[in-house]
């Protein structure tokens, strides 16, 4: 049974500006790849959805994880800061 969730995405992927598109009669599978660098392999009976490889996702993720990192160690080096004194007297 084909889940609607697989459907959107198999029309969404056909959508998007594709770089190749491979239908294996013999596998059964329609396999697209994006200029984004994206790769989907869809069962062309079912229209489940195989496999998929999002090299951007994980480049998106692991930017954030960087970005988190840095905040992280900025707040606690301004923590660990020695807090300024007042004005010496004369």
């Amino acid at each position: 049974m084909r889940s609607a969730a697989n459907i959107i995405l198999f029309f969404l992927v056909l959508l998007t500006p594709v770089l190749v598109c491979d239908l294996d009669d013999q596998k059964r599978v329609l396999s697209v790849a994006t200029l984004s660098k994206e790769k989907y392999v869809f069962d062309f009976t079912t229209g489940e959805l195989v496999s998929a490889r999002r090299p951007l996702r994980g480049i998106a993720i692991a930017g954030g994880v960087i970005l988190a990192l840095m905040a992280v160690w900025g707040v606690t080096r301004r923590k660990m800061m020695p807090k300024p004194t007042g004005q010496a007297s004369t």
